[in-house]
């Protein structure tokens, strides 16, 4: 996907600017929360010290005392402050655990109704003809990233789509897998509406490989095996050796 079009060229300029400005005002917000725990923290340990020599200088606590407590309180002090980080990055994963949850609830909720004799005709293939038509999609509801696009993908064709970061790769694969929707247009397999799929036959039309791949705490089969739970051992064998081809 080359930006040779000015127009298009100027927009792909106008989302980094606004990319960089979200990025900016994003780290300036975590700065400013850092430098405020960061000085609360500091000023419960100086407050801590400062009783603590006080307390010890009184004959209060003996000097035993004064590095038991401020020790402990310093290994205290240190898991708060990891734990708050890490409370960060666990909120992140609920969000997108609720995230993944609801797209499988209204999937299957606003499915449209298939007949038998329409599933029965669906063509049990691996490869399908893809059709982008007059696909207009955007983020903001004010510049479309993709505004009137067409595209035909005939079965058994490879295509690679390249560009710089912001071009609308990543969305081109999103709308594919029915994860964004368009605002106009339609994506078509084998000539048929993507929404005229049912849940169970819409999983079984991608293999999605995502940039950063993860595997869950079991075996290399079983995690091969887990899009598919009823495949045979040399199906996933299978699978295995296309993956390493």
């Amino acid at each position: 996907m080359l930006l040779t079009d000015l127009t298009q060229e100027a927009r792909f300029i106008a989302l980094n600017k606004k990319a960089i400005a979200s990025t900016e005002s994003l780290e300036l917000l975590t700065f400013k929360a850092d430098l405020w725990r960061s000085l609360f923290s500091w000023s419960l340990f100086v407050g801590m010290m400062t009783s603590l020599t006080y307390g010890w200088y009184k004959g209060a606590i003996t000097l035993g005392d004064f590095s038991f407590i401020g020790t402990v309180c310093f290994y205290v002090r240190r898991s708060i402050w990891m734990m708050s980080i890490q409370l960060v990055e666990f909120f992140k994963e609920i969000c997108s655990v609720h995230e993944a949850l609801s797209l499988i609830s209204n999937a299957q909720i606003v499915q449209k109704d298939v007949s038998n004799n329409t599933s029965s005709s669906i063509e049990k293939s691996l490869v399908h003809s893809v059709t982008f038509e007059n696909v207009f999609f955007s983020y903001d509801q004010q510049v479309d990233l993709f505004q009137n696009l067409n595209l035909t993908i005939p079965v058994g064709q490879k295509l690679g789509i390249f560009g710089p970061s912001g071009a609308g790769k990543t969305s081109l694969a999103h709308l594919l897998l029915g994860l964004y929707t368009p605002h106009q247009g339609h994506i078509k397999f084998d000539g048929k509406l993507f929404d005229e799929f049912s849940f169970e036959e819409k999983k079984n039309l991608f293999s999605y490989a995502p940039q950063h791949g993860s595997l869950l705490h079991r075996s290399i089969f079983e995690n091969i095996a887990f899009g598919r739970h009823d495949a045979s051992r040399e199906q996933v064998l299978e699978a295995a050796n296309n993956l390493l081809m």
